[in-house]
């Protein structure tokens, strides 16, 4: 590789599935609105017999940033598993069509591509329910070691600590660019999944990971408090950099044992915050690749976040380099708080 990559992004490839319903659908069919739970096949067909999707796009947290950060500019490239089956074809094509490199070949046999089914309410709050499929089939021989050293920061989707082997690819991935001297970067996931992993996850975030993320729901899951400040504390011993979304009230940027925040913008239409948290990522990440003081880099990342919830769909459909080269992430307000 002559070219050094901004970002390798390894995550579950999945195709969103958006779809506009009421909060009695979702009490009706059992899920818990503003979570994501993993759900069969079988269910997956059944519940798609039960509306009609409005929009289709390639998807998957860590898939959604790196799209971000197609569309700041950098140069990234995207591991995961997909099925040689339409669904496959459409988030293959999604990801090249950004200029993202994909190099993980599609699977022939063994599970579909896997889908999001994304349930968005009148308040525009989604409720996930995904069928992981051929994603889960992402092991040790699909982590590129030439594309994950030639980086300068991996970024990692904690789902991919469900499946064990897609745990030992992302353990493999860190390893190699640690000894590249590269940055390891990992997004936090649904609590559910936090549940099942904490100790694994404290653990590898401790030795592994330079940049942290989370929303706030995810942080006070993890360090199992109702204390924001406390969670903050005792992520901040685990990694470098933290950076807490906090929804309608900004984020929170933890470094050096300082705490910045970050406000928000003013969106006025907000249409579907799905994909703000991986928008985030990918600015914030998007930002210290390029050599950006964190602070900066979170104000891009608030930038990217904003724009995504102004319509349907969780990648961006403004060039977002147009809108940093316009200097509109310099309007946004930070602070000092310890």
């Amino acid at each position: 590789m002559n070219n050094l990559l901004d970002v390798v992004a390894i995550g579950n490839a999945i195709v969103d599935l958006l779809c506009f319903v009421d909060n009695d659908f979702l009490a009706v069919n059992g899920l818990k609105k503003g979570t994501m739970q993993q759900i069969t096949e079988q269910e997956s067909t059944r519940l798609l017999s039960l509306v009609t999707p409005s929009f289709c796009c390639a998807g998957g947290s860590a898939a959604n940033s790196i799209a971000g950060i197609a569309s700041l500019g950098g140069q990234s490239a995207f591991i995961g598993c997909v099925n040689n089956d339409d669904f496959g074809q459409i988030f293959i094509k999604s990801i090249c069509e950004n200029g993202i490199r994909f190099a993980t070949p599609p699977t022939e046999n063994g599970p579909k591509t896997g889908v999001c089914i994304v349930f968005i309410t009148p308040d525009a709050e989604r409720t996930m329910a995904t069928y992981l499929g051929a994603s889960i089939e992402l092991g040790v021989d699909n982590i590129s070691s030439e594309i994950v050293a030639n980086s300068r920061i991996t970024y990692l989707e904690g789902y991919l600590f469900d499946p064990p082997t897609a745990q030992q690819a992302n353990i493999k991935a860190a390893k190699i660019a640690k000894e590249a001297g590269q940055i390891v970067a990992m997004g936090l996931c649904d609590v559910i999944c936090i549940e099942r992993h904490r100790s694994t996850f404290v653990d590898f975030i401790k030795h592994n990971v330079d940049i942290l993320i989370a929303n706030n729901i995810e942080a006070l899951s993890f360090m199992e408090t109702q204390d924001l400040n406390v969670a903050i504390g005792e992520l901040s011993k685990l990694a470098d950099h933290v950076v807490i979304t906090t929804g309608s009230e900004g984020s929170l940027i933890v470094t050096n044992q300082e705490t910045h925040q970050i406000d928000p913008l003013n969106v006025e239409n907000i249409i579907d915050t799905t994909g703000a948290g991986d928008l985030y990522a990918g600015g914030f990440l998007y930002g210290i690749s390029q050599g950006f003081d964190p602070i900066t880099a979170g104000k891009i990342a608030t930038l990217a976040a904003s724009e995504v919830i102004t319509h349907s769909g969780a990648r961006p459909q403004t060039v977002l380099q147009h809108l940093v080269d316009q200097g509109s992430h310099t309007k946004i307000s930070s602070r000092k708080l310890s």
